[in-house]
């Protein structure tokens, strides 16, 4: 059984206007237990659009994200819900604050790799400095 299993999944930016964009579109695939998986592809081919999707920042316009055989859209609704103000992220994790500048979400990929523990622990300490400084940083949402 497979872990992860991404079926018809679609994301739609700007629907019903001129500019309507299928960024994934129709997109299958499953990941085994102790997989590992790479995703690739050329600039605008919706790489960070099914990543929004994995993580639960994106919401899909059609499909599903089955975790575990089950469909688990409640969580990707849920995160996408949020009341998140700010965003920091990398390559594999992000930190969420509200509007207070307070962590309301925190995801990393673990990998063992020292690098993504050391990138998430110096932006903690720079929202720490932020809040002690009042001042902004992050991406404003």
């Amino acid at each position: 059984m497979s872990i992860l299993e991404v079926k018809n999944l679609v994301h739609t930016y700007d629907g019903n206007t001129p500019y309507m964009n299928d960024a994934v579109k129709n997109v299958n695939f499953s990941v085994e237990k102790g997989e590992i998986i790479g995703i690739i592809g050329h600039t605008g081919s919706g790489k960070s659009t099914l990543v929004q999707h994995l993580n639960g920042l994106l919401k899909p316009t059609s499909g599903e994200i089955l975790l575990d055989g089950k469909n688990e859209s409640h969580f990707v609704v849920g995160l996408a819900n949020l009341n998140i103000d700010k965003l920091y992220y990398g390559e594999d994790w992000y930190i969420a604050l509200d509007s207070n500048n307070e962590i309301i979400e925190e995801f990393y990929i673990e990998r063992g790799d020292q690098r993504v523990y050391d990138e998430v622990n110096e932006t903690k300490n720079k929202i720490l400095n932020d809040q002690n400084n009042n001042s902004g940083g992050g991406l404003k949402l």
